[in-house]
């Protein structure tokens, strides 16, 4: 698991620094002070060791590219991800793990106009004058005592930014993300039907049951040439998983990454999206739960007062964290501010504004 992380010139965060994550880990704050960019920057770290285009924007904001050029070319040499815009300075993102020791991902911006002057005028010829930019980036991502690995790509280039598995061990870890704009039924249902196969899918639909007794099974099925997840609520019939609910399908979806990802990272973007205050000590005590079973990691963002303080009673003290996400004053430097289950049980009581 991820015991820590340095971010250092990744939108909002010029120097930022996680010294301490546990199993389940929650980021609270007022907007606009990193929660989501937090997000992204673990999933870069984390899909770097693997065949996987890197697309943070894609994945967590609902952010496009055009037709004419790749999703990885534009999000990763986009000036969005550089702090204050300014491509001039590489993005260095570390993690340690307890299994994998220091895992580094470099994202280094490269003007090939200065580099070679004619074999750019060679790629202008080739690639139009329509696609004339000079700009270019090299990832080097590097896991413990291994050698380093790099990939590199040119805007307007039909290249991906794409680095290889460093060994075909299977010491990576996998990574996951939920977002309120990512919803994928299809996939959904490939990964049920997958987790079918391993006698994991029950697990489920039991945990589900403690949340929402009517349900009875979950299946995936196919409609025309797209699969869908389907529910058996005890009608004639079977019910999309959707009619069931919003809060139910976030569940649900929360429930299949985490059995889909066997010692990997979940990561959340706004936990409590859909779901009534009622049922969020329910929620924690089935993500507790899955996560064990799994040994997976959650780090989440979070708005909602009701949705920390259900942590407390469902999740041991020893398991989890909320963070806090806040601007110095000079609003300069974004500071995480730890805060204990000691702390915050604490601060609930005498009504302290935490998030």
């Amino acid at each position: 698991m991820l015991s820590s992380i340095h971010v250092h010139n990744y939108r909002l965060f010029r120097e930022f620094e996680v010294p301490e994550f546990r199993r389940l880990n929650v980021f609270v704050g007022k907007n606009n002070v990193g929660k989501t960019s937090l997000l992204e920057a673990l999933q870069l770290l984390h899909k770097s060791g693997h065949q996987t285009p890197l697309k943070p924007e894609a994945d967590i904001r609902d952010i496009k590219s055009d037709e004419h050029r790749s999703n990885v070319t534009k999000n990763i040499l986009g000036k969005p991800h550089f702090s204050g815009l300014k491509r001039k300075h590489s993005i260095l993102i570390e993690g340690r793990h307890e299994r994998n020791g220091l895992v580094k991902l470099e994202i280094v911006p490269r003007d090939t106009k200065e580099e070679n002057p004619s074999q750019f005028r060679e790629n202008l010829k080739r690639l139009g004058s329509r696609n004339s930019s000079n700009s270019a980036t090299d990832l080097r991502y590097k896991k413990s005592n291994r050698n380093s690995v790099t990939a590199s790509t040119q805007e307007g280039s039909d290249s991906c930014l794409e680095i290889q598995r460093t060994s075909n061990d299977d010491s990576s870890n996998g990574v996951m993300i939920i977002a309120p704009n990512n919803q994928n039924q299809h996939m959904d249902a490939i990964r049920l039907a997958e987790l079918r196969k391993q006698r994991k899918a029950e697990m489920i639909t039991d945990l589900l049951k403690s949340i929402e007794p009517k349900i009875e099974t979950i299946e995936d099925r196919s409609s025309s040439s797209t699969s869908t997840i389907w529910v058996d609520i005890g009608l004639k019939e079977l019910v999309p998983l959707a009619a069931v609910g919003n809060g139910i399908t976030q569940i649900f979806r929360i429930l299949l990454a985490i059995l889909s990802c066997p010692r990997g990272i979940i990561l959340i973007d706004e936990i409590e999206n859909g779901l009534h205050h009622s049922i969020l000590p329910k929620l924690w005590g089935t993500i507790n739960e899955a996560s064990k079973e799994s040994n997976v990691q959650i780090v989440s963002t979070c708005h909602s007062y009701e949705c920390v303080s259900a942590m407390l009673g469902a999740v041991e003290e020893k398991d989890f964290y909320v963070y806090r996400l806040q601007r110095q004053n000079d609003g300069s430097r974004i500071e995480c501010i730890a805060i204990e289950p000691q702390v915050l049980r604490t601060a609930i009581e005498y009504g302290m504004e935490i998030r």
